[in-house]
């Protein structure tokens, strides 16, 4: 366990922030499912149940989750994170629903996506925000407040294909889509708010010369760099994406959602504590905190529970 970490540590050296804000993408990609078991135990005296939190099968989700349960329980829940079993948000919400799980730490925009797949993406926080609340509540889901922290989905290329092609935007694509093959993940490939929005007449009517399915994460940028892909989805707060090679391409005409930090729950276990709780973390978290997070777990090879009760310690915040 880490701890009497300076407060520094996490924040991202402004180097780095400058670099990863101009080279990254796309979010929480979306960004588990068995009955619970494993991770932190809660020993808050909270009087109620046992909290059950289900992170999703990436890096920055068990992080979140970690930080999150570790925080209530300092608040006095008792808390219990579970193990993700390789599933996303596939496995996540049926155990949400089906009340094999409480609370989830999702992204806003993904998780409307998600659960209203008809929806139309907007880049605005709070229509975002709203979508998603109409589609919680059929299943008896409800969202505490969003965070201004956000991992939100991006179009990468490489700087030296942008430059070579003068490609500062998404919609400047079309001057050479013959040329590119587009790389995604299995969920990618089926959203709206990934590849089949690229495609749709209704943002840019891409025409890619193909598409290719990679495992989300590091196999991306690895395309990228070897020419097997020319562009790529990936998150904003991954720590891969390095400027000095990739740029994100501007999103021009509002394809992207917005993808704020945002805890969602049943609604049977939502109660006033509780979410002025979640609340009150919420707004704790920034984006550069997500940033330092993966340098951490994905570069470093910390441990995403160990990294929570730092940054929670750096904080004053347990």
């Amino acid at each position: 366990m880490h701890t009497n970490r300076s407060r520094s540590r996490w924040r991202a050296p402004l180097l780095l922030l400058a670099v990863l804000a101009l080279g990254l993408a796309a979010c929480g990609e979306n960004k588990s499912n068995d009955d619970g078991g494993g991770g932190s135990g809660g020993g808050g005296g909270g009087g109620g149940e046992t909290l059950r939190l289900r992170p999703q099968d990436f890096a920055e989700s068990g992080t979140l989750t970690e930080v999150y349960a570790q925080f209530l329980t300092a608040e006095g829940f008792d808390t219990e994170v579970q193990k993700p079993d390789g599933a996303f948000r596939e496995g996540v919400y049926p155990a949400l629903k089906s009340g094999k799980a409480d609370i989830v730490i999702d992204y806003t925009g993904s998780a409307a996506t998600f659960l209203d797949p008809k929806g139309k993406p907007s880049p605005d926080e709070d229509a975002t925000y709203e979508r998603l609340t109409k589609a919680l509540k059929p299943d008896k889901l409800e969202a505490a407040a969003y965070s201004p922290a956000e991992d939100k989905n991006a179009l990468v290329v490489l700087k030296s294909f942008a430059d070579e092609n003068s490609l500062t935007k998404i919609s400047d694509l079309s001057k050479v889509q013959d040329e590119v093959v587009f790389g995604g993940s299995a969920q990618c490939i089926e959203r709206e708010d990934c590849l089949l929005g690229y495609q749709s007449d209704e943002f840019y009517g891409l025409k890619f010369k193909d598409v290719k399915t990679l495992e989300y994460g590091p196999p991306l940028a690895a395309g990228l760099e070897s020419g097997d892909i020319q562009a790529a989805q990936y998150q904003t707060t991954a720590p891969e994406i390095d400027s000095g090679k990739f740029v994100v391409l501007e999103d021009d005409k509002g394809q992207l959602s917005a993808d704020n930090i945002v805890p969602i729950l049943r609604s049977s276990v939502s109660d006033e504590k509780l979410i002025a709780a979640l609340d009150e973390l919420s707004k704790e978290l920034t984006t550069e905190d997500l940033i330092g997070w993966n340098v951490a777990t994905d570069i470093d090879k910390e441990e995403p529970t160990d990294v929570a009760t730092a940054w929670l310690e750096d904080k004053g915040l347990i």
